[in-house]
């Protein structure tokens, strides 16, 4: 007990270093100012802040609240970075927060006890970690406490602009930006199109978290299933789901730990894993449609309950992506029906090449700026800070 208090001491100490070392740099030094919640979000900042610093000549402050980033192992140029972890050093910086703009991926800002400044004229920037649409699996007013929201693609523009009328809430700018984390998963990924695959598969089990999911309301008959057909099936768990239903991964791994051709990941893995799969499966997890629009490659959707974090979703007219796009991505199974799934998924790998024009056609509809979302935003966000600076200093003048 001692050790684990010391240690809390300790990491509670180091925090807030870390947090008056930010606050000791020089206003220009705070120019631009990211957050991350976790360093599994550098993904989704890290490609703006490279276009920055490299193209653009800025610096960049990185706070984060992991102290294990993966940024502190190897510091990119022109790049501070800062841990001040989860608790009071977190809050404060936000409280107390002195920059021109703040980029963030954490929503619900004002919704708990991460706040806007109380200090400093802040401009808030949100970009997203997720493709799908804004108003069912996330909060109501997620978005509203944000200056500026960077969109996936038309349907996110469109369910914002409605959201401010059905709520009353302040007009944001509303960036057609794109997704830097399918960017990179195109970019990254091997052979995009695989043609006539046959036998057996690898197929990638990547569900949401949450009460009503596939994995916590049991996958047995499915993984069965797909294991009966010789198929190589590997889970890999949302990083929640690690967090919060270690049972029902160990009743996976009770059943099917035998078997060379079953995996369970119950560590963070790379994402050659995604690559290399023949078929993802999931249920209403944004996981899917970045495997389907960054490879090309059908998905089998598990039909689950919705994913529902506002219950008012239903009041829009604008319906979520998660439901209109599911069919065209590939094929929605029942989990009554987990008996034909190793049919389903041998009918989506042989039609591959199908799905591989269907959607390529689809992520021109839907997704902005395909190929440079990371450039485009980079250069968005050194004109608003060039933008808001000068706004700054003509009314401190006036």
């Amino acid at each position: 007990m001692a050790k684990g208090i010391i240690g809390w001491a300790q990491q509670f100490l180091f925090h807030q270093a870390e947090l008056r070392r930010f606050q000791k740099l020089k206003s220009e030094q705070r120019d631009i100012v990211f957050y991350s919640e976790s360093g599994a979000y550098w993904s989704y900042l890290g490609p703006f802040i490279e276009h920055l610093t490299r193209d653009h000549g800025r610096d960049v402050c990185y706070v984060t609240s992991s102290d294990d980033d993966q940024i502190f192992k190897s510091p990119p140029s022109g790049v501070k970075a800062f841990s001040i972890g989860e608790g009071t050093a977190r809050t404060v910086f936000f409280a107390a927060l002195d920059a021109n703009l703040l980029v963030t991926s954490l929503l619900d800002l004002e919704t708990f006890h991460v706040k806007r400044s109380m200090k400093a004229a802040v401009h808030y920037v949100f970009v997203p970690h997720n493709m799908v649409s804004t108003h069912m699996v996330f909060r109501k007013g997620a978005f509203d406490s944000f200056d500026t929201v960077f969109c996936v693609g038309p349907h996110q523009v469109a369910e914002l602009r409605e959201a401010e009328q059905l709520y009353n809430s302040p007009a944001k700018v509303l960036v057609e930006n794109g997704y830097v984390r399918l960017d990179t998963i195109h970019k990254e990924a091997p052979n995009i199109i695989s043609s006539g695959i046959t036998g057996h598969l690898k197929i990638v089990i990547a569900p949401s978290w949450g009460p009503n999911r596939l994995l916590e309301t049991g996958a047995e008959l499915l993984i069965e299933n797909l294991l009966n057909a010789e198929h190589d099936v590997t889970v890999r768990p949302h990083w929640e789901t690690l967090r919060r239903a270690g049972p029902a991964l160990d009743n996976l791994d009770a059943q099917f730990g035998y078997s060379d051709k079953f995996r369970l990941l119950r560590e963070k893995s790379s994402n050659k894993i995604l690559y290399e799969a023949d078929l993802l499966v999931s249920d209403w997890s944004g996981a899917a449609f970045s495997y389907a629009f960054g490879l090309e490659r059908p998905v089998m959707f598990i039909d689950v309950p919705k994913k529902i974090n506002n219950p008012d979703y239903s009041d829009f007219k604008n319906i979520p992506i998660e439901i209109t796009l599911r069919e065209e991505l590939g094929a929605v199974l029942s989990p009554d029906d987990y008996g034909n799934a190793a049919l389903v998924a041998q009918r989506l790998c042989n039609e591959v090449e199908v799905y591989a024009k269907k959607i390529s056609a689809l992520r021109s509809k839907v997704v902005f700026n395909f190929g440079n979302s990371a450039e485009t935003g980079a250069r968005y966000l050194a004109e608003l800070a060039d933008k808001n600076r000068h706004s700054k200093s003509e009314k401190s003048n006036s």
